[in-house]
């Protein structure tokens, strides 16, 4: 076969070498602008892409993971009620029991002020919405029986050094003046429920004709450790003499007691928060009242020990100390101990006697 002019063959080789260099120049654009799979995110579920031969599976599309709620957007909890705020939610219901009591023996009616106080802080958080139904609680025992409620804020009170538990005698104080008809003071501990609110104090134990029968004469004062002193509650004491009140469990325990007005009264309360009482350096102010009784014969002669369960039952405890159907008040003394204030709490809470529930 002859061989192609020399000119020719220049044409031909020239043109195959402009082709080459053509696809080199198209082949790579046309890649480079297909974005790769793994970024595509709808994509056909299954499908061959042909690429210079090549068979690609497309990869599935990744999860979009779902945004963390920020801290901002979680929803917050309501803010406890104030005291206000719970009479104005049980306006009617309050309006409905005020007085229907009707008791009969004295003291009664506003002669009687029921008394608590907290700074919000302590073992009571471990129980769920204390304030709001502690103070439910206590407003509707008090309309029933037309008593005065009062909640006083400790942290009103100056820190001194000392726990807030010392505040309630401040606090008391100022009940009396807050209350110039008042004659007794019924202190209750806000980890306390008021279980059978039919029973008025003066038929359960203030009443002096009832006191008298109440009083546990000649029974053994223990001291702060719970050890017998060898002091014994006067057997002749006089009740009409008696301004305080208060029962021991194994010691003197303030979680629930009776103040009356009168000189004595306040003399105690001063002695009780004085800095040179040399009981001031007790642990706390139950510890402090209970040796200023057992060291001093003139404060014991104002005070009538009374059986625990008559006026502040615990939520434990056998027969002498535990709460049992009909007893006036339950208290959650001590529950911290074990980390139990929650459970005993809400175990109870619904044994209660509520008025819109029960009469």
């Amino acid at each position: 076969m002859r061989p192609p002019h020399p000119i020719i063959a220049a044409y031909i080789l020239a043109g195959a070498v402009a082709s080459y260099l053509l696809l080199s120049f198209i082949v790579p654009s046309f890649s480079s602008h297909i974005v790769p799979h793994s970024l595509q995110w709808d994509q056909p579920e299954s499908k061959d892409t042909n690429l210079g031969g090549a068979a690609i599976t497309p990869a599935p599309a990744p999860a979009i993971p779902s945004p963390s709620p920020s801290p901002s957007s979680a929803p917050t909890p309501p803010a406890p009620l104030t005291l206000e705020e719970i009479q104005e939610k049980e306006s009617h219901l309050l309006d409905s029991i005020k007085g229907m009591a009707r008791d009969v023996l004295e003291p009664k009616g506003s002669k009687i002020v029921l008394l608590s106080a907290s700074d919000g802080h302590g073992h009571n958080n471990a129980i769920a919405n204390l304030f709001e139904r502690a103070t439910s609680n206590r407003l509707q025992y008090c309309a029933f029986h037309d008593y005065v409620y009062q909640y006083i804020d400790l942290s009103r009170y100056e820190a001194d050094g000392r726990s807030a538990v010392w505040h309630k005698i401040p606090a008391i104080k100022d009940t009396f003046d807050l209350h110039p008809d008042a004659e007794w003071i019924w202190w209750l501990d806000m980890d306390a429920i008021i279980m059978t609110p039919t029973l008025d104090l003066a038929s359960l134990v203030l009443n002096p004709d009832v006191l008298a029968r109440r009083i546990t004469y000649g029974e053994d004062i223990n001291d702060t450790n719970g050890k017998p002193t060898g002091v014994r509650v006067n057997s002749t004491l006089d009740v009409s003499d008696v301004d305080l009140v208060v029962a021991q469990d194994f010691s003197l325990n303030a979680g629930s007691f009776f103040l009356r007005r009168s000189d004595f009264t306040f003399d105690l309360l001063d002695k009780w928060l004085d800095r040179a009482n040399p009981e001031f350096n007790q642990n706390n102010e139950q510890d402090a009242l209970n040796r200023l009784i057992v060291q001093n014969e003139d404060i014991r002669s104002h005070v009538g020990f009374v059986d625990l369960r008559l006026i502040n039952a615990f939520g434990v405890g056998g027969r002498d100390m535990g709460w049992y159907p009909g007893d006036l008040v339950v208290h959650f003394a001590g529950c911290w101990v074990h980390k139990e204030c929650s459970k005993r709490f809400e175990k109870l809470w619904p044994q209660r006697h509520t008025f819109d529930r029960d009469f």
